[in-house]
């Protein structure tokens, strides 16, 4: 009976040692719903460390502009602008708040004048619009003055709904575009955009990581939010 005893204990041990193991090296697939700017941006630039730090997790990242139900579509966490989420649910903020500016090429300021307000764009200028993908609208441009909220309905004959294809328009020189400055902080460093209006400049506040609100989170869920929720 002792020497059975002691075989049971030792099967125990083992099993013991084997989950702590586990709770130390995180194992399993984290699925994550985010917009294509957010993956670029925030989480490509950090995913080689996050991959040698865990090799036994597996990250499916899906890149949807549309605001997507996380339990019913399967995923443990999501990145959506703004911290308001359902009321089970946590948000933190990923990085520091956005700013919306107007830039265009050299190319486009050879043939078209420079704004210094934004009424002017409503006049001589191709301005490339972005429709949502989720509800088919498309974003007017925006603008403040003095704290003012300024909405300028553009004109210009390229549509697009993918923020990545905007920015390749602007920088053909085809059209003026409004996007997210730390979109285009290089191309705006090396000469390839010019930035326009500048303080008239709106900021957007933060993306956010939400993700369900759980009395025991998963060690593999744990993980992938303290290895992104810094990202910058």
């Amino acid at each position: 009976m002792l020497e059975r005893v002691r075989n049971g204990l030792g099967l125990l041990s083992a099993a013991l040692g084997e989950i702590e193991d586990r709770a130390a090296h995180p194992v399993g697939t984290v699925r994550v719903t985010l917009p294509r700017m957010a993956f670029f941006r925030h989480f490509l630039p950090r995913l080689a460390a996050f991959k040698t730090a865990y090799p036994e997790i597996e990250v499916e990242f899906q890149l949807d502009d549309h605001l997507v139900d996380l339990v019913d579509g399967g995923f443990d966490i999501g990145v959506r602008m703004g911290e308001k989420v359902a009321a089970d649910m946590i948000a933190l903020p990923l990085g520091p708040p956005m700013r919306l500016i107007t830039v265009a090429s050299p190319a486009y300021f050879k043939v078209h004048p420079v704004p210094t307000a934004p009424e002017h764009l409503s006049y001589g200028h191709e301005c490339s619009r972005y429709r949502y993908a989720s509800s088919g609208r498309i974003s007017p441009w925006m603008f403040q003055r003095a704290g003012d909220p300024i909405e300028v309905n553009v004109s210009g004959r390229v549509i697009v709904n993918d923020l990545s294809a905007e920015i390749a328009v602007a920088r053909e020189g085809i059209a003026m575009i409004q996007t997210i400055e730390s979109l285009v902080l290089e191309d705006i460093s090396v000469g390839r955009l010019l930035p326009v209006l500048a303080s008239y400049s709106v900021s957007l506040g933060s993306l956010y990581l939400y993700f369900p609100s759980r009395a025991q989170m998963p060690p593999r869920l744990r993980a992938f939010i303290d290895h992104f929720k810094d990202a910058s």
